[in-house]
């Protein structure tokens, strides 16, 4: 697939949140170059896929699951099942321009149709309040997609999560950095730079990195840069802010 037919995706935006150098990897890298899945990942697939598969068994109502079906028939399918009577939809399909969605489930609440994940986290940070940017990132895509095709609200969306409560996002909610909805724009924005017009991205040495399928490909990138973030502690954000005075690793040992 061409950059200019390749689709801005839920996934996409997850990980651009957290880390931009995966989607761009994952749209103009070297395929050959991308390291196995791991044991240890693929565990967490597995858990993930079964506590999904609990928590959308107990759904009450009438449910219409589209798991089952070719891809090329789900968008169609989709649409017919908002249009029928029933409560949830699974495995459904959202498109409209260049944005593809594919919620876990899609929930009917007093006539209105709204889109949600199951989640084996949090979907909350560790204050309680703050959404899970990464979780926040894929229902609201499938939120703007409801809004952009007429079938749904695009102002709330909902994970459930590890413990199987929903929980609800105000996506119009207001915040330091503007509404939920106006950081996902922006995220659809660097999305469509990154996928069409090849915008530079940098990769950061974190935690998450040996999860990843371009562990190998970001290490030797980071290594060749001598990059701050080789550093144990020293992230993205605070690399930004240590650049200006040390670029790399040697020039921060060079500091006074």
């Amino acid at each position: 697939m061409s950059s200019s037919e390749r689709l801005i995706t839920a996934s996409m935006l997850r990980d651009l949140v957290v880390c931009e150098r995966r989607p761009a990897l994952d749209a103009h890298g070297d395929p050959d170059a991308r390291a196995p899945v791991s044991s240890f990942v693929e565990m967490l697939w597995a858990g993930g896929l079964a506590h999904e598969e609990e928590v959308l068994a107990a759904l009450e109502g009438r449910v219409t699951d589209l798991r089952g079906l070719a891809l090329p028939d789900r968008f169609p399918a989709t649409i017919a099942a908002l249009g029928s009577d029933a409560d949830h939809v699974l495995g459904g399909e959202l498109r409209h321009g260049d944005l593809l969605g594919r919620p876990d489930v899609l929930s009917r609440h007093d006539g209105v149709w709204f889109a949600g994940d199951v989640k084996a986290g949090t979907p909350f940070m560790p204050d309680g309040r703050r959404p899970k940017m990464e979780y926040c990132a894929q229902v609201g895509l499938y939120a703007h997609l409801l809004g952009d095709l007429g079938l749904g609200d695009p102002t709330r969306a909902f994970v459930i999560g590890a413990d199987g409560e929903v929980a609800w996002y105000d996506l119009d909610a207001p915040s330091r950095d503007g509404t939920l909805r106006e950081r996902i724009g922006r995220l659809l924005e660097r999305a469509r730079g990154i996928v069409h017009d090849r915008a530079d991205t940098r990769g950061a040495a974190g935690a998450l990195c040996g999860l990843c399928h371009w562990r190998q490909t970001c290490a030797a990138e980071m290594e060749a840069a001598d990059d701050l973030t080789l550093l144990a502690g020293l992230g993205r954000s605070l690399r930004t802010l240590i650049e200006p005075l040390a670029a790399d690793r040697h020039a921060l040992a060079s500091l006074d």
